[in-house]
């Protein structure tokens, strides 16, 4: 058995008349594919133009660009008869490119019974993507390329942050469901497959937003809120949690409007992400 479903990424930037079309986008489902780094999965390569905007499910902690490829990847693999509930980031990836974007799909050889769906972790709103054939949106977040000084201050200013992480300009833009019946076992909790940081909701937010992290052990987290020039401004959570989903909500009623970092910490790694606070 094995099956797919692809999705296309089409835009018009606004400052002028340039198409960008991206198709490499897909989910695999095939009996020897795992859940782990196999030979189905493929890693995005960097188009050649200065101008483009791509689209691909998050490999790792961040979507750095190094050595003519990303850290997205291209294809992402799961055995056909899987369990439970599957869930993929995936990252818009712009450079000097803003505007109205489409994200399209089209499915090949799947079971009709089986749910697919996606949120839009900037406006909230979800699509059932299998009655919804496409998404239109809006992006304002191209990636501008920084000069060696500008990358040198992220790195002073961002806190124990790798500088793959320091780079990311964007958030996970979009988190894709899968799901079918009996999929799931209700009588034991679902274990994550990768420690993550997922995105804040709302984002942006006032005054109030929830920031949520997964597990995969039972562990000691660190969850603390940043400026974006380095300064800490709050302590969520500074204890040993269990394996599982966690979310903490930050109050930010007494900060003033601006760009803020969540960073987790967890079994020597570190996770961040972009939060905007507007009054």
């Amino acid at each position: 058995n094995r099956g797919l479903i692809s999705l296309t990424l089409k835009g018009q930037g606004n400052s002028e008349e340039i198409q960008t079309t991206d198709k490499a986008a897909v989910l695999y489902f095939h009996e020897e594919a795992t859940h782990r780094e196999d030979s189905y999965d493929a890693a995005k390569l960097m188009p050649f133009t200065n101008r483009h905007a791509l689209i691909g499910f998050v490999s790792g902690t961040s979507p750095d660009v190094t050595a003519g490829t990303t850290s997205l990847k291209a294809q992402e693999s799961r055995p056909f008869n899987f369990e439970g509930d599957l869930s993929f980031d995936m990252q818009l990836l712009t450079s000097n490119m803003q505007g109205e974007f489409e994200l399209s799909w089209n499915k090949r050889n799947l079971p009709d019974t089986w749910n697919f769906t996606l949120t839009d972790n900037i406006t909230g709103e979800t699509v059932d993507m299998n009655s919804e054939q496409y998404y239109r949106f809006t992006d304002r977040s191209a990636r501008k390329e920084r000069s060696i000084s500008e990358e040198s201050d992220i790195k002073r200013t961002m806190p124990s942050a790798t500088t793959a992480q320091a780079r990311q300009d964007q958030e996970a833009r979009f988190t894709l469901e899968v799901s079918k019946p009996g999929g799931t076992n209700t009588n034991s909790p679902e274990i994550p497959e990768q420690v993550k940081l997922n995105p804040n909701y709302p984002n942006p937010f006032n005054p109030s937003t929830t920031i949520s992290f997964e597990l995969t052990e039972q562990s000691h987290v660190t969850l603390n809120v940043y400026t974006i020039v380095g300064q800490k401004v709050a302590t969520l959570v500074d204890e040993v949690r269990e394996t599982g989903e966690h979310r903490e909500t930050w109050n930010a009623s007494e900060m003033p409007s601006g760009i803020y970092i969540a960073q987790l910490e967890v079994q020597g790694k570190v996770y961040i992400r972009k939060m905007t606070l507007i009054k």
